[in-house]
């Protein structure tokens, strides 16, 4: 459990000198949270297990396996093609699929991608099923964040996980 601070916060963008129109969320006792959630049917004070807490870049060919509770979660970029601009980390038609023995999924696909950036921002057991759970920065465009959350204890049947939570904010 977390106990936040919310202040107003001076935005160099929106605000006029005397306006304060942003907000800081701090949470005590920690600098840098990966994410918050509120709600869910988490255990308060529970571990969270954790597979990767570091930002690690997704690209074209981008294939890792991932080893927990005894299964291998496979987690792979599919194109059409391995055809990208300098610029571009991900191919056009990409998608983003995970697997884990015969059962595989798309997490996440693009038609046209306008540089876009994949990440993974964290793994682990956030809901304590025993199963994978991941926290990604998903976008098809440079100027648009997407922070999704997907949880195993909610995927539907015949699916692994499903997408939760989702975060968004657009540049000016």
């Amino acid at each position: 459990p977390s106990v936040l601070t919310i202040q107003p916060f001076y935005d160099a963008i929106l605000d006029a000198e005397d306006e304060m129109s942003g907000k800081e969320v701090k949470v005590n006792g920690q600098d840098e949270p990966i994410f918050l959630v509120k709600g869910g049917n988490f255990i308060q004070g529970m571990i969270v297990k954790t597979v990767s807490g570091e930002n690690k870049q997704i690209n074209k060919d981008f294939d890792e396996t991932y080893n927990f509770a005894n299964k291998t979660y496979r987690l792979k970029v599919e194109s059409e093609s391995n055809k990208v601009d300098e610029n571009q980390f991900i191919a056009d038609n990409s998608k983003l699929v995970l697997s884990v023995g015969k059962t595989k999924q798309i997490l996440y696909s693009v038609k046209e991608c306008s540089f876009c950036h994949w990440q993974i921002n964290w793994i682990g057991d956030l809901d304590n099923d025993g199963k994978l759970d991941f926290y990604m920065y998903l976008t098809d465009h440079y100027n648009v964040a997407n922070q999704k959350l997907f949880l195993s204890s909610q995927a539907e049947n015949g699916k692994l996980v499903k997408e939760v939570a989702e975060f968004t904010t657009t540049g000016c």
